[in-house]
């Protein structure tokens, strides 16, 4: 049944030759058409038909038909049931008496006139099949330009005969296309029929080739080299005949090798390679791209062409350039990638003088441009915007020139933009550079002394600066300018006393706009200004001032305050400040000061050169009973504490025979703790307590008892409380004589005789038993003034034993001329001297002597005694006339006084006057005890005259005791 459908369906195929029988040469024809030489015909065509092969014109002479299974017999026999047939001239047929089978499939040839053993015969080829067979498998449409990438073709594999089967195409391992199970009979594969009556049908397979990987629509495979593709035909659903056909595509194995620049310019680059031989390679493809843009593509025939130059390129562009050979497609690259020479090969600029010239520094703009240019009209600038022309040019070497442009940075603060612009081949070509200025000035530009001739000068920093140009001047004329990298910087050999104005400019690559000016005085600074206290407390005070100036240089202060206690001293503090203080006012708190204490304050400004004057003004607390008011401010003494020390040299002095009257000295000042506002006085003996009060420094008694002792002691008083009492002193009533009365003096230039009378009152169980007489030289000081000096020279003479009206006097020699001097006299009893009585006079500075009247003050008492002239004064009345002559004299000695009181010093110039403030007691005929061994020391206790006198701004020096008896 297989054979007869076989027979019924499956005829010859072959290209039908257009001209049958043609003019000449051998041919084929079958079922009366020609066929080419390679027609294939089904084995079953030829059962029916035969195969006829002619040589027109020719003479057979042992021609032949020679199969695949060998030669075919001609006229009687057959060769796998294929047969031939001779016919007229030339002309020989072949047969098949049945199917021939696998052994009669094949090639067969036909030799004419002459068997085919003869070189002369004529041949022609047929292909008998069974089954299926592969008609052709062909390349197409190969790609005649080669610049065109990447690269496309067909595969053609047409196929003939049975119409069941299975087809393929692939490379190597991988199918491109295959289908299977295909019937003609209803198209079920996608082949184009080309012939249908035999089953003719044309499989078709896209190529795209990258020149890496051969690719058919989702399927790829890596190659290199020639590219080798296979058809296979099967029948089916048996697989009796399985036809495989191959094709090769020629394609080079490797890149050109060694690809290096030989040559470039802004606009061309010149590579080569080294040549491929011819069988690997027909020419060469050279591509050009910048960036993912093609800008070139060349093909360069015959395999030794290993050289080419890429011309209209671009300056300073990069390219990347690819070589590839091909033959009948292209082969692997080989890539370099190469940039041109620029245009504008570059842009600078340079300082060229000192950025200390601000507004007159000095920049090149040098521009290096391609020689392939003319500089003198193909180059131009842009500063700003502002198109300069280009003069100045040179060139550098073959392939550059330097175009320089002079730029000044006019106005200062304005950042330069310039531009170079070099045209080639109707491109603007350009390069930019951009001298840089800060937006501004540095802040807080601050200056520092350092020493007499050299200065600080520091600023905040800025990120965007490179640098300082700093310019100092000095009265408006003398400018010097330096400059700095660092944030700050030392001004050396200056003028002191001098203000610098001192101006910081910031740079980057131009300097700022304008400065930062700070005017410093380059002196010690001037006194601060509206001196004043506040928030007075009980032991703080805050000072508040107005500082210098800004433009004084201020590194301390020195704070002074003196407390008005003489046994405190003055206290200076010094507090450092920051130079350059933002505030205009300063304040400063004293602590621990006592209170209720009265102090002097004054500031001094200072720095490294010194200090200021003291300031102009001072200001000094005051405590005022319960209330301290300094400054308008008004505080409460409620947080003081008691008085912490006690009075001292508590005395007893006789009044009159009925009242005694008790005296003490101060609290120490510096014991206070505010201002004293009484005394507590305690009077007690065996017998009966007195509890009293005053609030003066002594208190008067009209009650105690004569010959009675009593035990004495004070405590003082203040806003708070009372403070401690003193120790207690024991005191018996009426045992010490009162002042000596009537005292004056005679004075010479080197001797004093000085006179009194006896004292008012006498105790009449303690006679006076002598007379003290002190004395002292007040150096630098006029008569009437105040002493401070203690030296006192004893003398003890005899006393006259009588109490009615008698007068005493004595003479004191060893006196310095010219001299003021103080004496004092005091009677004593065995139980302890009264009080004293003093006179001030001045030697003379001639052999005359002048007697003067002066006044006498009891020491710790409020009246003044008048002076009298002895009768020895009065004796010398006969020399009044002499007082005329000594007129002159004593005129002079008082312009020399004067002058000595203004010369003084300032502690001693401050003493009350001499009259009214001397602090000698007279002691009344009372006996003091020390409690602790009465009979030891029941001697006369008077204040300690040193301290007393101190106290009171006078004193007593030298002392002579005068009579007869034990001195005390």
């Amino acid at each position: 049944m297989l054979s007869l459908q076989v027979f019924v369906f499956l005829l010859s195929v072959s290209e039908v030759i257009s001209q049958c029988p043609p003019s000449s040469g051998i041919y084929l024809r079958h079922n009366g058409n020609c066929r080419t030489n390679g027609s294939y015909f089904t084995d079953g065509s030829i059962i029916s038909n035969a195969l006829e092969c002619t040589l027109p014109g020719a003479t057979l002479n042992g021609g032949e038909w020679i199969g695949s299974n060998g030669t075919v017999p001609c006229d009687g026999g057959n060769n796998v049931n294929v047969q031939c047939t001779t016919g007229s001239g030339a002309s020989l047929s072949i047969q098949a008496t049945t199917f021939p089978g696998e052994a009669g499939d094949g090639w067969y040839k036909c030799c004419l006139p002459t068997n085919c053993s003869d070189p002369n015969t004529n041949i022609i080829f047929a292909n008998i099949f069974r089954f299926a067979q592969i008609e052709s498998f062909t390349v197409a449409d190969l790609p005649s330009d080669m610049t065109v990438y990447p690269q496309e073709y067909k595969l053609n594999c047409t196929k003939i005969g049975f119409y069941l089967y299975g087809i393929s195409m692939s490379i190597g391992n991988t199918a491109l296309a295959s289908y299977t199970n295909c019937d003609d009979r209803s198209s079920t594969c996608p082949g184009t029929v080309l012939v249908s009556s035999t089953n003719t049908v044309r499989y078709t397979v896209d190529i795209t080739w990258d020149g890496m990987t051969v690719s058919s629509g989702s399927i790829s495979q890596s190659t290199t080299g020639d590219q080798m593709y296979q058809c296979r035909v099967a029948d089916r659903p048996d697989s009796n005949a399985i036809r495989i056909l191959n094709v090769t595509v020629k394609v080079p194995a490797t890149a050109p090798s060694s690809l290096t620049v030989v040559n470039k310019t802004a606009t061309t680059i010149t590579v080569s390679w080294i040549a491929l031989d011819s069988s690997d390679a027909d020419g060469y493809v050279v591509n050009v791209t910048s960036d993912t843009d093609t800008l070139q593509t060349v093909q360069v025939e015959g395999s030794s062409n290993n050289t080419i130059t890429l011309n209209g390129l671009g300056g300073r562009t990069t390219y990347i350039i690819t070589v590839r050979a091909y033959q009948q497609l292209l082969g692997p690259a080989s890539t370099i990638s190469v940039q041109t020479l620029p245009v504008i090969n570059s842009i600078n600029w340079t300082l060229v003088s000192s950025i200390t010239q601000l507004n007159n520094t000095q920049y090149h703009i040098d521009c290096l441009t391609t020689t392939d240019i003319n500089p003198s009209t193909d180059v131009y600038w842009l500063v700003n915007g502002v198109m300069k022309s280009n003069s100045m040019y040179t060139s550098i070497d073959v392939l550059t020139y330097n175009n320089t442009l002079l730029v000044y940075p006019d106005p200062l603060g304005m950042s330069v933009n310039v531009t170079c612009i070099a045209m080639i081949g109707g491109v603007n070509y350009s390069q930019s550079v951009i001298l840089h200025a800060p937006s501004g000035p540095p802040n807080n530009v601050r200056g520092f002394i350092l020493s007499a001739t050299s200065i600080k000068v520091n600023w905040t920093t800025s990120p965007e600066t490179n640098g300082y140009v700093i310019e100092y001047t000095t009265g408006g004329v003398t400018r010097n300018v330096v400059s700095t990298s660092e944030d700050e910087i030392v001004l050396t050999d200056l003028s002191p006393m001098s203000t610098y104005t001192i101006s910081v400019y910031s740079y980057i690559n131009l300097p700022s706009v304008n400065s930062t000016v700070t005017v410093l005085r380059f002196d010690v600074p001037s006194p601060v200004t509206s001196l004043s206290v506040s928030n007075v407390s009980t032991f703080g005070i805050t000072v508040n001032w107005t500082i210098p100036s800004s433009d004084n240089y201020v590194t301390y202060y020195t704070i002074s305050y003196t407390p008005s206690c003489p046994e405190l001293s003055s206290v200076n503090e010094a507090v450092s400040v920051g130079p350059h203080q933002s505030t205009t006012t300063y304040s400063y708190t004293l602590i621990s000061l006592y209170s209720g204490m009265n102090y002097t304050i004054t500031v001094r400004a200072g720095n490294v050169l010194g200090g200021s004057e003291l300031s102009m003004s001072t200001v000094q607390t005051e405590a005022m009973s319960c209330m301290l008011m300094c400054s308008n401010i008004q505080i409460n003494y409620n947080y003081f504490v008691a008085p912490s020390g006690w009075p001292s040299s508590i005395q007893v002095l006789q009044v009159n025979s009925t009242a005694n009257r008790f005296t003490w000295n101060e609290v120490n000042c510096s014991e206070r703790n505010g201002l004293i506002t009484g005394y507590t006085v305690i009077i007690s003996n065996s017998s009966i307590t007195y509890n009293l009060t005053s609030t003066e420094r002594y208190i008067i008694l009209n009650d105690l008892v004569f010959g009675t002792e009593y035990n004495i002691s004070v405590a003082a008083v203040n806003s708070v409380g009372r403070g401690p009492f003193s120790d207690p002193i024991v005191v018996e009533i009426g045992i010490v004589p009162g002042p000596v009365g009537s005292v004056s003096s005679i004075m010479d230039t080197t001797w004093a005789v000085i006179s009194w009378s006896v004292p008012s009152y006498i105790p009449s169980d303690y006679p006076i038993i002598t007379y003290e007489i002190g004395y002292h030289i007040l150096f630098d000081k006029c008569c009437f003034s105040m002493v401070d000096d203690d030296d006192i020279d004893n003398q003890m003479l005899q006393f006259i034993n009588s109490t009615n009206g008698a007068t005493f006097t004595t003479q004191i020699t060893g006196l310095d001329a010219m001299s003021c001097y103080i004496f004092g006299v005091r009677a004593y009893t065995d139980r302890g001297p009264g009080g004293w009585v003093f006179i001030a006079n001045e030697t003379l500075i001639s052999t005359q002597f002048v007697t003067l009247t002066t006044c006498t003050q009891e020491v710790g008492s409020t009246n003044t005694v008048s002076g009298a002239v002895d009768g020895a004064s009065i004796g010398l009345g006969a020399v009044v006339g002499l007082l005329l002559i000594s007129l002159a004299v004593s005129i002079i000695i008082h312009i020399y006084c004067f002058i000595k009181l203004k010369t003084y010093d300032t502690a001693t110039a401050k003493q009350t006057k001499f009259d009214d403030d001397i602090p000698m007691q007279v002691c009344e005929p009372y006996g003091i005890h020390k409690t602790k061994d009465v009979t030891k020391d029941a001697v006369y206790e008077c204040p300690d005259v040193n301290k007393l006198l101190y106290k009171e701004n006078a004193y007593l020096g030298t002392s002579v005791k005068l009579g007869v008896g034990v001195g005390v």
